[in-house]
C-alpha cells in the first residue's frame, strides 16, 4: 500500500525521469505519463493517479507547460527535499551526495526548534548599532543563535522553505511567523 507522502515523493521523481527523455519545447498528455508509468512497472502509482482527480487535474496541467519549465520546477522542488533529507537520519548522505553543499544548518534548525520547544509564535528581529541582532520572541526565552555572519542567510532559506512566513510591523521590523511546516521539521533529530 503506498502513502500519500511516498506517493508524492515517487511521482515528483518519476515525472523528471518521464520529462526527462522528452524536448525542452515539448508538452505532454496525463495519458502518455500513465502509459509510461504502467511500462515502466509503477501500476499502483498510475492507478492511484486515474483514480484521484486532484491528482491527476495537476498533473495534466503541469504536463501541459513546455518540458523546459516542467524541469524548472521539478529541480526546485528536488533541491528542497534535498535540502529537508539532510536534517534525516540515513537520507542526509544520500542527500548530501547526491546534492553537494545543500543543508538546512544547524543553525536553523536550532531556531525552529527553540520556537517549538517555547511554543513561539513568533519573533521580531531587532536590530541596534554595534551589536547583534537580537530574535525576541513573541514568548519565552529570547532565541538564541551561534553564527551571525549567517543569520540572515538561514533566515531566508527557512523563509524559502515555507518554515517561517516573513512580514514586517507597522515599523518596517522583520517579523518571523512559525508554520506547521516548520514545527515538524523541528521535530526531526539527525
Amino acid at each position: 500500500m503506498i502513502t500519500e507522502a511516498s506517493a508524492f515523493a515517487s511521482i515528483v521523481g518519476l515525472l523528471s525521469a518521464f520529462s526527462s527523455g522528452r524536448e525542452s519545447r515539448s508538452t505532454a498528455e496525463l495519458t502518455e505519463f500513465v502509459a509510461w508509468l504502467i511500462d515502466h512497472n509503477h501500476q499502483e502509482l498510475a492507478k492511484f493517479v486515474e483514480q484521484n482527480l486532484q491528482t491527476s487535474t495537476s498533473i495534466k496541467a503541469l504536463l501541459s507547460q513546455q518540458n523546459s519549465e516542467v524541469h524548472r520546477k521539478l529541480d526546485e522542488m528536488g533541491h528542497l527535499m534535498a535540502i529537508l533529507a539532510s536534517r534525516m537520519p540515513d537520507l542526509s548522505e544520500v542527500a548530501s551526495s547526491v546534492v553537494p553543499n545543500v543543508e538546512l544548518s544547524d543553525q536553523a534548525h536550532a531556531i525552529l526548534v527553540q520556537m517549538q520547544k517555547n511554543g513561539t509564535e513568533f519573533f521580531l528581529v531587532s536590530n541596534s548599532l554595534n551589536a547583534a541582532p537580537q530574535l525576541v520572541p513573541s514568548n519565552g526565552p529570547a532565541i538564541t543563535y551561534s553564527e551571525q555572519q549567517f543569520l540572515h542567510d538561514d533566515l531566508g532559506t527557512l523563509v524559502g522553505l515555507g518554515l517561517l512566513r516573513l512580514n514586517y510591523n507597522a515599523k518596517g521590523g522583520e517579523m518571523y511567523y512559525f508554520t506547521r511546516a516548520g514545527a515538524q521539521v523541528a521535530k526531526i533529530q539527525r
